[in-house]
């Protein structure tokens, strides 16, 4: 595996003033890297086509980005993280030969389930014009393989391809928008500008994978049978994660449903002020979970792994529990550190929202709105960090349990609160982030207190199936 495996952890060692700051570059492509190349490419779309585009068209476009993103996370996600598990197995075994299937497996998969689901529903949006619906639905592709593709390295451990591959994709969809620009530009237009730059990290990231991997000739149907089989091995992780993605679009469900909710065409419906208000706002946390990337990376790893030597390496009771000691007072630092971090950057967020709304053009009725989305993604992202520490100690079940009771609580409490009028639009989110972050803190911090027993048990129950 020739050009695959760098880690954070190499560049963390250097004593070097700008090793951090590298580090975190490559953590934040791995852990967001489709959330800002969609950011990046909105803002940039914008800039060069706001003189020769109508209000109209550029309202169309970004609420076809919308969809399109909803549809390809909701659609793909379940398959990325089987891959995830399955490729994590096979780097664990040693067994690379396997992977280059997996690839083309994970890449068939996600085409498939969001080819299929974008044809339905793009094709019942009678009133779009059939440009922008051909646009929409290969842009909704186009961002399902971009995640596949993107889990795919970052499981590998290709943080310098994840960087370049992104890079290419901004460069790219710059170049398009430009180009495009010196025309009248339509949301199609728009549109497949930033299916450029999504294919081009894509095709980039995938390139890179295929070089790097055994030049074995890869069956395709291989791997999709692997990973149909994943699904039988591991239901509570797609599951989980299928609630999870379904629970973040959950409050803006509720939103466009109602009063707040603005009708671009027939059937295309979004919430303008609170979609864009809570867009801003999670994209604060992106840092933090770069950050926890590294954690993993530089500290988790290592003491999960010792842990786990001692346990199958017939260690004394002893030394496996001051290993599970130290893993667990690791784990709590860890995500205690980022959640106080987060917490003062959010409050210094909240201060300047003003300049904030100035800058980017929103308007200020939304800064409510903002502060109570800035004030949910501290919890939101205790959530996800101790979600994905459950995971990373591969207690599924918990898992999937915190990600149903997001998506129901995140629902449930935004239609509450818009019950009691517009002013509390947000509210719903921020209760929702405040209750599960909490519970998955707890959740966790058993688990941690349990973790020589639960890895015990399960080790007895796996051999007791087998």
């Amino acid at each position: 595996m020739a050009g695959i495996g760098f880690e954070l952890r190499t560049l963390s060692n250097q004593h070097s003033i700008a090793s951090p700051l590298v580090s975190l570059a490559h953590a934040t492509w791995v852990s967001s890297g489709p959330l800002i190349l969609t950011a990046v490419g909105l803002l940039t779309v914008q800039l060069l086509t706001s003189d020769r585009a109508g209000a109209f068209e550029i309202t169309l476009f970004r609420v076809s980005l919308t969809y399109a993103s909803m549809l390809a996370l909701i659609s793909a996600s379940p398959t990325a993280v089987i891959v995830t598990r399955l490729v994590a197995d096979c780097s664990y075994d040693r067994n690379y030969d396997d992977i280059p299937t997996l690839l083309i497996g994970a890449l068939s998969l996600a085409a498939l389930v969001t080819g299929i689901t974008g044809a339905a529903f793009w094709s019942m949006q009678f009133a779009l014009p059939p440009d922008v619906a051909i646009s929409a639905w290969a842009l909704s592709q186009s961002i399902a393989l971009l995640w596949a593709t993107t889990v795919f390295s970052g499981t590998l451990k290709d943080y310098v391809g994840v960087t370049e591959a992104f890079l290419a994709g901004i460069i790219v969809l710059a170049g398009a928008a430009a180009v495009l620009a010196q025309c009248r530009m339509d949301a199609a237009g728009m549109t497949w500008c930033m299916s450029a730059g999504n294919m081009t990290t894509s095709i980039w990231l995938a390139a890179r994978a295929s070089v790097s991997l055994p030049s074995k000739p890869a069956d395709p149907f291989l791997g999709v049978r692997n990973i149909c089989r994943g699904f039988s091995r591991f239901p509570l992780l797609a599951i989980g994660v299928a609630a999870g993605t379904t629970g973040i679009w959950a409050d803006k469900w509720v939103m466009w449903s109602s009063h707040a909710g603005t009708t671009v065409v027939s059937g295309l419906v979004y919430a303008p002020l609170y979609d864009s208000a809570m867009f801003m706002s999670f994209l604060v946390v992106v840092p933090a979970l770069a950050a926890f990337i590294i954690h993993v990376e530089t500290g988790l790893y290592t003491n999960l792994t010792r842990f786990l030597d001692l346990v199958l390496q017939n260690g004394t009771l002893e030394e496996i529990q001051a290993a599970a000691d130290r893993l667990s007072l690791l784990i709590r630092s860890s995500v205690l550190h980022l959640f106080i971090v987060q917490a003062a950057v959010s409050v210094c967020a909240i201060l300047a929202l003003p300049l904030i709304v100035q800058t980017f053009g929103m308007q200020f009725r939304q800064i409510p709105i903002m502060r109570l989305g800035l004030l949910g993604s501290v919890f939101h992202l205790l959530f996800l960090l101790c979600c994905s520490v459950l995971l990373f100690i591969n207690r599924q079940r918990a898992f999937c349990a915190l990600q149903v009771l997001f998506l129901a609580f995140n629902g449930a409490a935004t239609w509450a609160f818009l019950q009691l009028g517009p002013d509390y639009a947000g509210m719903g989110y921020f209760t929702a982030a405040v209750c599960c972050g909490l519970t998955s803190y707890f959740w966790l911090d058993r688990t941690l207190r349990d973790l020589v027993y639960l890895t015990f048990a399960s080790a007895i129950s796996a051999s007791a199936r087998e």
